[in-house]
């Protein structure tokens, strides 16, 4: 359980980190998140505090309602859609 919790937080520092470096160059206008948790939701301000759009874009059920609430748009698809290591094998 703490591997998961480690890898979660490295998860959401890179993502932090990659929207950095995307509002950094001034190309682009949004930027779709694909994450459901509320760690993503101090970012989705920052990002929204810049001038960019911010879609999240994760199954509603499994979504902080903080991060949607925070967001420009929020998209909900099925939880099916998620990629798992089973269904890959």
């Amino acid at each position: 359980a703490h591997y998961d919790s480690d890898l979660s937080s490295a998860i959401s520092c890179q993502m932090a980190w990659d929207a950095c470096e995307v509002l950094s160059t001034g190309w682009f206008n949004s930027i779709v998140i694909v994450s459901g948790g509320f760690e993503m939701a101090e970012i989705c301000s920052r990002i929204r505090e810049h001038g960019t759009e911010v879609e999240i874009a994760f199954p509603a059920d499994s979504c902080s309602p903080t991060l949607r609430g925070r967001a420009t748009v929020f998209r909900s698809f099925p939880m099916e859609c998620l990629a798992s290591e089973e269904r890959e094998r």
